[in-house]
């Protein structure tokens, strides 16, 4: 993110989750089968592309060389990842319940990070510093797990693709909400061009929830 900053790590994040849910809803790899591309399902995905970008437009200068263009595809893969493990995480909690889901996805992610903090160490040394006095940071682990099992919840029946512009159109809402707080705090105010990106996010999610989980009339066909 120091290249690219978060706004624009923010876009490359939507532009993979949103392509990917689109191909694994069409692969069928998630619990609800397969999902035809549908003129609403495709017009829903522009829309939420579309919003990240506008949401993010006045920081389009932090691409500034080519070195922040090509790391751009690093959040852009991670993204469509997400919409793999999400598709993942409803297979697991169809066989074997959201609380499968949830660990197996815990985890997973905390041997990765464990993983992460070991090379880290061993390349820099331990961290400095004391950690954090705010009690914010530290809900994230559980928050993430309510999200996860919301999503284990929710993607058989409305498939990777809707399920990921909600939780887009959610995210821009709470930065928005979090915006308001902020200025309150003596924060700068919240652009004309978040307002639009919120709003047509929210507008892909109804487009997309239009006829947009018509299942594709060819047999469902396990995830591999």
């Amino acid at each position: 993110m120091p290249w690219t900053g978060v706004a624009i790590f923010s876009v490359a994040m939507v532009a993979g989750q949103t392509v990917g849910g689109l191909l694994v809803d069409r692969l069928g790899a998630g619990p609800a089968g397969p999902q035809r591309l549908t003129p609403t399902r495709v017009a829903g995905a522009g829309l939420a592309l579309a919003a990240a970008f506008i949401a993010a437009v006045d920081h389009v200068d932090q691409l500034s060389d080519l070195r922040s263009l090509s790391l751009v595809l690093l959040p852009t893969a991670a993204g469509v990842g997400i919409a793999w493990q999400q598709a993942v995480n409803g297979r697991i909690g169809e066989a074997a319940g959201p609380t499968a889901a949830v660990f197996v996805s815990f985890l997973a992610g905390s041997a990765a990070l464990l993983l992460a903090i070991i090379v880290a160490v061993s390349a820099r040394g331990g961290p400095t510093g004391s950690l954090p006095s705010q009690p914010w940071p530290y809900l994230g682990g559980l928050i993430g797990v309510v999200i996860i099992a919301i999503g284990v919840a929710v993607v058989p029946h409305v498939g990777v693709l809707l399920l990921t512009l909600g939780m887009i159109a959610g995210q821009l809402a709470g930065a928005i909400a979090l915006d308001i707080v902020a200025l309150r705090a003596g924060a700068g105010p919240t652009t004309l061009w978040t307002l639009v990106g919120a709003s047509l996010s929210l507008l892909a999610v109804l487009a997309t929830a239009f006829r947009g989980t018509a299942a594709d009339p060819r047999p469902a066909r396990s995830a591999t």
